[in-house]
């Protein structure tokens, strides 16, 4: 499978630990009810779904799990793999009941016990609310850090990486390490007000799992959308100086609700300038190349898969109907969100959106990135350049990945670089910009 997000369900699998101090919630926080929390460590996402580890005075422990418990099935329904197994605690809510059956050595035991709430995320030097906000009849979790400063802050919004993942417990009371943490309080601590919008279905928040048919890129969008207006709307946020941080396919995110709604300025990271189409062309042979595959078979290999990538873009076949006619075309329409949600996406024009956007753009690129390439960002700066004359600049980050750590070069990264740090610099660059936008007379909304 060719892959198309750096993110790995393995960063998702350590939340329902939440190593360090706990914060007790209760069962309903800021108008939502609580996702349930166990409190078990699991080996890793594609394996067999073994316990690590459990945390002392969690609901695992109460239940009786114990490290080296292979999980066999939760509430009657098998799960193979740990990604499995989150996924069905994910679909939990705080007081719900839980049984789950286990192997243990040479015995299978089931273990039965009620889920708590997940712990809140706490810092000690800023404050962290939890809200929702209204996305097609369902309610979407926002996470918001505030400074304790008083008087109006800027304020950013983020928009992060594709797949299906809750980003609630990011700023959990324990060392900070995924990249999105180090940013959120990076930017807090220098007196921004900042939000997270959880993906449908994720976390919290109600609607369907994004990964559903139905939670397509204009569901996305309308969710970011909603986020944007809400924390406009603070009485703490400064709203002629709202900006956007994207990540990967964030930025076409940021495109659609930037050329809609006005905003200060723009940070995009790791991310694509051309049609999607040409783009997943390049990061097929790409990838395929990287896997030490001879050059006659990537050839052939994409090819393949331009046939199998044109019935789905162009055409606007269904998965279904592809297979139905080519099976072959199986592992070219993978991908980590639902074809609806693909398909909205290879249909973008990305130029004309971006044309329409009057604002300051910072694009980013990390020379050790396997998911796009140096031409994509390239292309969007010479794109919004071309279109709003000293709009866009670009900054190269030497041995930064997809996942905005230091891996050093694109095969570390595609084989596996475990606890690389984060690429301090993206951050630095970041408020280093949205602070010199500050400075100017400008108003995009002018008022």
């Amino acid at each position: 499978m060719i892959r198309i997000a750096a993110w790995t369900a393995a960063v998702l699998l350590t939340f329902p630990l939440f190593a360090g101090e706990v914060v007790p919630a209760s069962n309903i926080v800021g108008g939502l009810p609580r996702a349930a929390f166990l409190g078990a460590l699991l080996a890793g996402p594609d394996g067999v779904p073994t316990i690590n580890g459990v945390m002392p005075g969690a609901p695992a422990e109460a239940i009786g799990l114990k490290a080296g418990d292979v999980i066999v099935s939760v509430g009657g329904q098998p799960v193979a793999t740990g990604a499995a197994f989150l996924a069905s605690i994910g679909k939990k809510r705080a007081g719900d009941s839980v049984t789950i059956v286990v192997r243990r050595g040479e015995q299978t035991l089931t273990k039965s016990g009620t889920l708590a709430a997940r712990p809140l995320e706490q810092q000690r030097d800023y404050d962290i609310d939890y809200g929702s906000v209204d996305v097609a009849g369902a309610k979407r979790r926002v996470i918001v850090t505030r400074p304790r400063t008083p008087g109006s802050h800027p304020a950013v919004l983020l928009l992060g990486g594709i797949g299906c993942y809750s980003l609630d417990g990011l700023l959990r009371p324990a060392p900070l390490d995924h990249p999105y943490a180090k940013m959120l309080d990076a930017l807090t601590r220098a007196g921004y007000v900042t939000m997270r919008v959880e993906k449908s279905g994720m976390g919290d928040s109600e609607g369907v799992r994004c990964d559903d048919p139905r939670a397509d890129f204009d569901l996305e969008t309308r969710a970011f959308s909603a986020g944007l207006a809400q924390l406009e709307s603070m009485p703490n946020v400064d709203k002629h100086n709202v900006f956007l941080f994207a990540h990967s396919i964030g930025p076409l995110v940021a495109a659609r609700i930037a050329s809609e709604h006005p905003v200060r300025g723009i940070a995009v990271a790791e991310t694509v300038g051309t049609g999607w189409l040409e783009y997943d062309l390049t990061n097929t042979r790409r990838q395929l190349l990287l896997r030490g595959i001879a050059y006659d078979d990537v050839e052939r290999a994409v090819r393949h898969h331009e046939v199998c990538a044109h019935h789905f873009y162009i055409e606007k076949q269904t998965p279904e109907q592809i297979l139905a006619a080519d099976k072959t075309c199986a592992s070219d329409l993978e991908a980590p969100a639902p074809y609806t949600y693909m398909q909205q996406v290879g249909s973008l024009d990305l130029a004309a959106l971006w044309k329409k956007i009057d604002a300051p753009v910072l694009v980013f690129y990390g020379t050790a990135d396997f998911v796009t390439d140096d031409y994509q960002s390239q292309y969007l700066r010479d794109m919004i350049d071309a279109f709003h004359p000293g709009h866009a600049t670009y900054v190269r980050i030497e041995g930064m990945d997809h996942g905005l750590q230091l891996t050093g070069t694109a095969k570390a990264s595609f084989e596996g670089a475990p606890n690389a740090p984060f690429a301090q610099r993206l951050a630095d660059e970041t408020l280093r910009f949205f602070n010199g936008l500050r400075g100017e007379s400008r108003n995009p909304r002018g008022a």
